[in-house]
């Protein structure tokens, strides 16, 4: 009867331990993208199916989310990883503008592809950059997008770097509009607005569409903006080729910044060593959601993030040889 009780005992130690294991392994993780039809959403939801296969479990979902709002989210453990903007994770990390309060829990896994500021307008508007519009107090009718996204921050910016904001075009007897991409592309397309601004790949499909439906032209971006953004904010130059869009066949210098994934602190090494893993190793196929990731390249996703990487993303580095 003694031996009875032992081996019961045994196996009841051998079960709990176990299931300790069990739940310590097995976190559910969510990752926040961009809005539901954007061009983030998409790529977190193949990088949660990927990270189910490698993982053997259906432990991994996506989320809609936004450049903004997705660091704080994963900082208060709403969710457990997600993509945003390197310059976000800088100013998150120093309580900057859009963020309040200090968000030092972050810890980055991969740069997925680069994203650049754009502005598209009326092929007949009398300027060709927008510091000449600001110059001349030009009443734009212009949509920034909204509040809350990474276009509107960046076109924020891009005003102050010339001395200006979004009150001085009400002033000059302009008007701001504001909405999310879809409901700006439909109101540039039917004419209620002649300037629209986005911070995204190259080429974007809202200013594809617009370019074809109305006689339009790329806005230069002022050196002084150029030079502003990078300064302050760490954002990386760069080209919209001529031709992208309908109606610009010159290149067009640029501005932006790389989208990132990233993740909380307290998320187990072995899960970030895995989110790594099955971004790192199908490029390939994340390119098929998402033209831009045939520019990825994992021997320099690793740099210049934004925020220090997470001791699992630095694991899968070091040991594919991309880190020395």
């Amino acid at each position: 009867m003694k031996k009875v009780n032992m081996v019961l005992i045994f196996l009841f130690a051998f079960t709990l331990t176990f299931s300790s294991i069990g739940l310590a392994t097995e976190e559910y993780i969510t990752i926040a993208g961009g809005s539901v039809g954007g061009s983030w959403f998409p790529v977190a939801s193949a990088i949660a199916e990927l990270l189910n296969k490698e993982l053997g479990e259906s432990i991994t979902s996506a989320k809609p989310g936004g450049g903004v709002s997705n660091p704080i989210m994963v900082s208060q453990g709403k969710v457990s990883a997600g993509f945003s903007y390197s310059s976000f994770l800088v100013v998150a990390k120093n309580a900057e503008d859009p963020y309040k309060e200090k968000l030092t829990n972050l810890r980055s896994i991969a740069m997925l592809f680069p994203m650049y500021f754009q502005i598209m307008g009326d092929a007949d508007l009398p300027y060709d950059s927008l510091g000449e519009f600001i110059k001349n107090k030009y009443p734009l009718k212009m949509c920034p997008s909204k509040p809350g996204h990474g276009d509107f921050w960046v076109t924020q910016k891009a005003f102050a770097a010339l001395g200006a904001t979004f009150d001085d075009i009400n002033d000059w007897g302009g008007k701001v509009e504001f909405a999310g991409a879809g409901e700006g592309g439909s109101l540039y397309k039917d004419r209620h607005i002649d300037i629209s601004f986005t911070h995204n790949v190259i080429p974007v499909s809202a200013f594809s569409d617009s370019a074809v439906s109305r006689k339009s032209k790329l806005i230069k971006i002022d050196d002084l903006i150029i030079k502003e953004l990078k300064e302050k904010y760490g954002m990386q130059e760069g080209i919209i080729p001529a031709n992208t869009y309908k109606g610009t066949d010159i290149n067009i210098k640029t501005v932006g910044m790389p989208c990132v994934f990233f993740v909380r602190d307290d998320i187990s090494d072995d899960i970030v060593y895995a989110m790594t893993k099955v971004v790192c190793e199908n490029s390939e196929y994340l390119s098929s959601i998402n033209k831009l990731f045939k520019t990825f390249d994992p021997a320099t996703a690793w740099k210049d993030l934004g925020v220090e990487l997470h001791p699992g993303a630095e694991k899968y580095y070091r040991e594919k040889g991309y880190m020395k």
